[in-house]
């Protein structure tokens, strides 16, 4: 991909993203933080922000 684009790739583990984003969701809910019940595109996008804050805090420039 690089190769083709000439776009710098950066590349994440995402083994662990989807269960740290049942885990926040599931959190949330208990707390009251998420009032209403967890739809199908919740946890996709908990994850995503699980994998760019991982990215993020490797301190990429």
């Amino acid at each position: 991909m690089q190769a083709r684009s000439g776009l710098v790739v950066h590349l994440a583990d995402e083994r662990y993203s989807s269960r740290a984003a049942d885990d926040a969701l599931r959190d949330a809910r208990s707390s009251g933080a998420m009032s209403r019940r967890v739809k199908k595109g919740d946890r996709d996008g908990q994850a995503a922000r699980i994998i760019l804050e991982q990215w993020m805090a490797e301190k990429h420039p």
